[in-house]
């Protein structure tokens, strides 16, 4: 079972890298170990990493089944959430609207029912990005339209539940998506202010994969209210971070 478990960590790693053949190969391994030793927790683990993966090569029908083989075997119930979440996200890449309206209510329910944590918190700020791009389409051609403020208030459980395990990465994350749905709403002050208080909380951490993200965010509110010097600073930093 260890080297089951070490394939799909290093598939996940690889999948995170963006080496997606690698990881597809290593996975798919795992999968092969895991089924012949019936093991059902590790099969739904790596069904739906492949998923993930073919949802980045945008395949997304591919995606979707492995996703619905995934459903079929045991899951943790923070998996069983991510499953959902994952599956959510290909429906509304596809605006499949039925399917959106059934889905994304039930997901609401079972996080509020979660067990708080890092996985917990992760899971609302995946959930808060996919609600958000359903707020951006025509009214006119788009049958659900959702409220920014109710997408915040997914994001706040998640602050809550960092704050308390004193996780910096998740807290920075969790406040800085948040600035993002201001900044969508065009609430320019608020989104400034959370974005740097996410980007204080990336610096503390030392992780400048996160605060990049935030000086890039920074540098968009500034340009958007006309202060392009500020701006400029805020980009340079943020391309001297990714180049770091």
């Amino acid at each position: 079972m260890l080297h089951v478990s070490a394939l799909r960590r290093f598939g996940f790693l690889f999948f995170l890298l963006g080496q997606l053949e690698t990881s597809q190969q290593l996975v798919e391994q795992g999968l092969t170990m895991a089924t012949t030793l019936h093991a059902d927790k590790e099969i739904a683990e790596m069904l739906t990493l492949l998923g993930n993966i073919s949802e980045e090569n945008n395949q997304l029908d591919t995606a979707l089944d492995f996703y619905h083989q995934a459903a079929k075997f045991q899951m943790s119930p923070n998996l069983a959430i991510r499953n959902q979440l994952a599956q959510l996200n290909v429906w509304v890449t596809q605006t499949k609207w039925e399917e959106i309206d059934q889905t994304w209510p039930q997901i609401q329910k079972d996080l509020d029912k979660a067990v708080p944590g890092r996985t917990s918190i992760y899971n609302r700020i995946y959930f808060a990005k996919t609600l958000l791009k359903l707020t951006k389409n025509d009214p006119d051609t788009t049958p659900l339209i959702l409220d920014r403020m109710d997408i915040a208030q997914v994001l706040l459980p998640a602050i809550q539940q960092a704050q308390l395990l004193e996780d910096r990465r998740a807290e920075s994350y969790s406040v800085g998506f948040l600035a993002k749905v201001y900044e969508q709403s065009q609430q320019w002050t608020y989104a400034y202010q959370l974005t740097e208080q996410a980007l204080t909380l990336a610096q503390a951490g030392h992780a400048a994969d996160i605060e990049y993200q935030w000086q890039w965010q920074l540098a968009r509110l500034l340009k958007v209210q006309g202060k392009t010097s500020e701006a400029a600073v805020h980009y340079d930093q943020s391309i001297e971070l990714l180049n770091s």
